[in-house]
């Protein structure tokens, strides 16, 4: 299912960075991304987002935040491995959970696993969706630690060493 929306939050603050430079864009200057949402065994989801300036990682994590009322708090490193690492902010909703409001939104999760998934699983295929020739994602936390999900009720360590591929995956092996 294909859904429009525009990217409120995001424009806004590219909007505020041309302001200081005495720059100003315009509806010629949007362009578009598709955002892909998946909850785990659930089909996915594909959101049309618009955005102005490049096209990275950040700049995808803020549209899933602007659709999703969640806040997905990331920075990437590139490495001397040749690939990109995630850097999950212990700030962000992966680890504070959500708040009342967010949970009442378009995307209410009943527990703390399929939020952790959701996000994880929804920012790495937005990623490969837009942004192909970056290749694998690599998921971290406290600036290249492993990301631990320690809320989990099985908690669950992801290795900074190694792709992100999906729920599934990390599920099964």
């Amino acid at each position: 299912m294909r859904k429009i929306f525009a990217v409120i939050l995001a424009m806004t603050m590219l909007l505020g960075l041309a302001a200081c430079k005495d720059e100003t864009y315009t509806d010629e200057d949007n362009k578009e991304m598709t955002l892909v949402v998946q909850r785990v065994g659930e089909e996915a989801e594909e959101y049309s987002a618009l955005y102005v300036g490049d096209l990275t990682v950040e700049a995808i994590a803020m549209c899933l935040s602007e659709l999703t009322g969640l806040r997905f708090d990331v920075t990437t490193v590139a490495n001397d491995y040749g690939y990109l690492t995630v850097d999950w902010s212990a700030d962000g909703t992966l680890f504070t959970g959500p708040s009342e409001e967010q949970n009442e939104g378009d995307f209410p999760f009943g527990n703390y696993e399929s939020l952790a998934w959701f996000m994880l699983d929804s920012l790495n295929l937005s990623v490969q969706r837009n942004l192909p020739d970056l290749g694998d994602l690599y998921y971290s936390m406290d600036g290249g630690k492993a990301l631990v999900l320690g809320q989990m009720l099985d908690p669950v360590t992801i290795s900074p060493d190694k792709p992100y591929i999906s729920s599934e995956y990390q599920l099964t092996h």
